[in-house]
């Protein structure tokens, strides 16, 4: 059988043109040493039917699966394709390509798309797509010139909380690690079982084929299938704004049609939507059971004698199914953007560059559904994403920022025999709750109670004075401010209005001597205020501490807190952080361990670099912490801008929440052990939000505020 016959044997149409293209393409390179970037149903096409061509190897994004074989071929790492290969082919759908090649343009070997094209990054961000001018109120309008309305379903009226679609089947094969302890390529074996059954077969016929190639007994395949439908309930949300949009027209009579291309069974499919609301007189047209698609084209005759004549519309994501097809069948179109696309066009679109795991496509699959569930939440402004809600931002921004440090400290401190865990203030007011409830939800017994403990480093840094050395160094902390602003924060003494000084700006750096001479009156009271708030607070601190081993958790950077809470109690303790530097040159360090959760990552910790963002919502609804007395009754300094609009923050705390419990839920785990991390991932999508791709309400940008009384008198805004 030569190439063209075993092209037409090829049940798919589609894929026979695919087929085509492919080969005419790439006919001057078929002896070269070519890799495959996808590891789809048409990559294993191409490999099994084009057979002149010399195929090395294929890539994927994530690197569990380097070393793996699909379709026969060894999947590489990027430096592997590199050393390996005279050509790197991205064998995806197009909307896929500029995504792919930003993981991969660095490396020193020619990358083209699959129809031949050289590889080549384009301008962004994508401003010009015609797409940002639509709105749902015209779509409305369109409805009602029209007798019949179909809809398409995935990425229309209902959408999942991933990425991309394969990432239910890497879901399933998580799930089946930690439900029943299955060590199985889920991923790939579901893949050749979908070649293998045809594209529109049934999932029992994809099972039966699965069952054939994985060579497990019929009890345990039918296990896995019920397994993949509970993922896809548990990932599948309504779109609602489109939704809506079906209730409205049904109200207005007309004629309704839901159609998918799609495998799972008509049943399971009309639960889904109607648990989304979606329910009432509609035809539902599932491609396996019609055993016509979409996608070649016969669905679409087939619906066009369906609707004998009638003017009809049709509103769905994919430009091929629901755009070009039924157009060629002369069906009217109106194409929205899934919640991938608006990502892919919009000003967070380097986001996909940087999914490489299962956990990264899962929590860019959760802000991507939160941001875009409405597929016109960028109408009018141009592909730039724009927070207006502060939950919304918490979400996206904050949520998985405080899940991957959550998980990462509940793995470092569990099991080590800590009694308690303090988290530091005020950094740690929501940080506590949010502990507590990953602790819970993980299952982690062993997990010691997290404490909001009062510190501040103004009070630590008193409370540990021992000599003239100690208390030079306090003096000479930064401060920009009056001579009776800094007695008041520094000492908790006030300046009488007879003091010619009181209104003196002090700068401790820049002119100590004039500072010193200022304070000399002072010092007998001085010194007595610092004995008294050193009894009163290492008592306070033996009451909590004393007997019991604890760690303690602090955002950032050099550990004073730490240092000085040690030196007071004259103990070491293990410190937990955000980014710490640990190094023999850190002071701090010297008296215990400072361990971070976002270190050595490539580009360095973004957190750290927009820590005034992190440290003006992670705050606590009082003031710095001054000092206590023999009671252990602390006192504050004055609220400030951050305290004002404390309900904000909350807020933006209560969207965390949201996306933890989204995130538990996705994965549905109940054991640490199980849980996952992305560290780079979500530190760059912190950083990404607020260094220029995003723009903010001006109600969130007046939120924000950076304030520091310990060295400076003033608060200044920190978005504006």
């Amino acid at each position: 059988m030569n190439i063209d016959e075993r092209i037409d044997q090829v049940k798919d149409i589609y894929f026979q043109k695919l087929l085509r293209q492919f080969r005419t393409a790439f006919l001057e390179h078929r002896n070269s040493r070519i890799v495959l970037y996808s590891l789809g149903a048409f990559s294993a096409t191409v490999v099994e039917v084009l057979r002149d061509f010399h195929f090395v190897g294929l890539m994927d994004r994530d690197p569990e699966n380097v070393g793996k074989n699909f379709f026969g071929l060894p999947v590489f790492s990027p430096e592997q394709a590199e050393q390996q290969a005279d050509l790197i082919v991205i064998n995806t759908e197009e909307s896929y390509w500029q995504t792919i090649y930003r993981r991969i343009a660095h490396l020193n070997i020619p990358v083209y798309y699959r129809n031949g094209t050289r590889a080549q990054l384009e301008q962004r961000p994508n401003t010009d797509c015609a797409y940002w001018s639509r709105s749902g109120e015209e779509l409305a309008k369109l409805i009602d010139q029209y007798e019949v309305i179909s809809f398409d379903i995935f990425d229309t009226l209902l959408m999942r909380r991933v990425l991309e679609p394969q990432d239910v089947f890497r879901l399933v094969e998580y799930t089946l690690r930690i439900d029943f302890g299955l060590e199985l390529p889920f991923t790939k074996l579901r893949l050749q079982a979908l070649h293998e059954a045809g594209q529109t077969a049934e999932l029992d016929d994809i099972y039966l084929a699965f069952r054939r190639i994985s060579g497990l007994g019929a009890a345990q395949v039918e296990r896995i299938k019920l397994k993949e439908l509970e993922i896809e309930r548990r990932v599948l949300i309504p779109r609602r704004p489109v939704a809506a949009l079906f209730r409205r027209a049904a109200a207005a009579g007309k004629e309704i049609f839901v159609l998918s291309d799609m495998y799972l069974p008509g049943g399971f499919v009309r639960e889904r939507l109607a648990e989304c609301g979606i329910t009432g007189d509609y035809t539902l047209w599932i491609s396996a059971e019609q055993k016509a698609e979409k996608r070649d084209g016969s669905m679409w005759a087939a619906y066009a004698k369906a609707i004998r004549g009638k003017k009809a519309l049709h509103i769905g994501d994919d430009p091929v199914c629901d755009e070009e097809k039924p157009r060629a069948a002369g069906i009217d179109t109106y194409r929205i953007f899934s919640a991938a696309a608006m990502l892919k066009h919009s000003s967070l679109q380097d986001l996909f560059a940087h999914v490489l795991t299962l956990n990264d496509a899962l929590i860019a699959g959760l802000i991507a559904a939160r941001l875009f569930e409405d597929p016109f939440a960028l109408h009018g402004s141009k592909g730039r994403v724009c927070f207006h809600r502060f939950e919304d931002l918490g979400y996206s921004a904050y949520g998985c920022v405080l899940y991957t440090f959550l998980v990462w400290l509940l793995g470092q401190i569990c099991g080590k025999g800590f009694d308690m865990l303090l988290f530091f203030a005020r950094d740690g007011y929501f940080m506590a709750g949010l502990y507590e409830l990953l602790a819970k939800r993980l299952s982690c017994g062993q997990a010691p109670n997290g404490i909001y403990f009062m510190i501040s480093r103004r009070l630590a840094a008193i409370a540990a004075i021992e000599n003239e050395e100690d208390l030079l160094e306090v003096v000479r902390l930064p401060y920009n401010g009056t001579f009776a602003q800094y007695m008041h924060v520094r000492f908790g003494i006030e300046v009488p209005a007879s003091d010619q000084n009181r209104e003196r700006v002090v700068n401790p750096g820049s002119d100590f001597e004039a500072l010193w001479s200022c304070l000399t009156p002072y010092m007998d009271r001085l010194r007595a205020q610092i004995r008294m708030e050193r009894a009163n607070y290492r008592a306070y601190c033996r009451r909590m501490l004393d007997g019991k081993k604890f760690a303690i958790v602090d955002t950032w950077y050099n550990g004073s807190c730490q240092y000085y809470l040690s030196k007071l109690l004259d103990r070491s303790m293990t410190g937990y952080y955000f980014l710490a530097d640990p190094s023999q040159e850190n002071r701090n360090a010297s008296r215990g361990g400072m361990i971070s959760c976002f270190a050595d990552l490539p580009g360095g910790c973004g957190i750290n670099r927009r820590s005034l963002q992190f440290e003006s919502v992670y705050t606590a609804p009082h003031g710095m912490v001054k000092s206590c007395d023999e009671n252990g009754a602390f006192s504050f300094e004055a609220p400030g801008g951050n305290q004002a609009r404390f309900t904000d923050k909350e807020r933006i705390n209560n969207g965390v929440r949201m996306f933890m419990e989204d995130m538990l839920s996705l994965l549905g785990c109940e054991r640490l052990e199980d849980a996952l991390l992305s560290c780079a991932c979500s530190d760059w999508i912190y950083e990404s939000i607020f260094s220029g791709s995003c723009d903010f309400s001006q109600e969130i940008r007046s939120s924000y505020v950076n304030e520091n009384v310990l060295t400076n008198a003033d608060e200044f805004p920190i978005m504006d």
